[in-house]
């Protein structure tokens, strides 16, 4: 028997890319059987990548692996798998190169991303009011917490594209609050935290970053677009 391991469509196209120094499969950690123990009578692969390191889970390691259609059909020495190859295979020379699984991220931040379930989230909110009423919810839920914290807001729903410390002033008026932006380079706080912070009219615009302020009164209007790693810090207060 042999054993198939389904793949993404989009990794098999990847293996056409002869440019790749590495080869990459859209497998984690897959246990493969042996060519010697896994026969393939009248299959032909669409892609026979031949004399690579492949990786195939558990430590073991081989020199080719064929693919048919989005289907691992096999792994062993080169020599083992060429009846596979037909007269549409495309033939990829590894020549040494590791073939490893494909490890495919979706951009998760792992710890900020835990840490987030904690906090109050904003994200698909398009009024300003189902804005003030989520972050008013979560403050109301949780008195005894220091801080009110959330993320994931969006810049359409506030007049000119930016949030202001009185607008969340209006919901949490009696403890600092901080919310971070959907992608990461904003940070919007109420009046509590620039007090906290010590940041006034006459704060400089830090590194990297920008301490918005009202044109008319030079006042920190409670928004500063900032560089992910400030905007985390200051997302996650002591």
């Amino acid at each position: 028997m042999i054993r198939k391991v389904r793949v993404s469509p989009r990794i098999t196209r990847r293996w056409r890319s002869a440019f790749l120094t590495t080869a990459i499969v859209g497998l984690t950690a897959v246990s493969f059987r042996p060519a010697a123990q896994s026969q393939t009578p009248g299959a032909a692969a669409d892609i026979l990548i031949l004399n690579g390191r492949v990786y195939a889970g558990a430590g073991a390691f081989h020199e080719a692996v064929a693919i048919q259609g989005s289907t691992i059909l096999q792994v062993g020495r080169s020599k083992d798998l060429e009846h596979l190859r037909g007269p549409s295979t495309s033939v990829i020379d590894a020549r040494g190169r590791a073939v490893v699984p494909g490890l495919n991220d979706s951009h998760v931040h792992f710890l900020g991303g835990g840490l987030g379930l904690q906090d109050v989230d904003l994200a698909g909110l398009m009024t300003l009011q189902h804005v003030q009423q989520k972050i008013g919810a979560f403050a109301k839920a949780k008195p005894d917490a220091p801080w009110v914290r959330g993320h994931g807001w969006l810049y359409s729903p506030f007049p000119g594209g930016l949030p202001t410390r009185e607008q969340l002033d209006k919901v949490v008026p009696d403890r600092p609050a901080v919310m971070m932006c959907y992608d990461g380079h904003s940070v919007w706080v109420n009046s509590k935290a620039l007090q906290l912070a010590g940041i006034t009219k006459d704060t400089p615009n830090p590194i990297n970053g920008i301490v918005v302020k009202d044109p008319t009164t030079g006042e920190p209007t409670g928004v500063s677009p900032c560089g992910p790693p400030k905007c985390r810090a200051a997302n996650r207060p002591a």
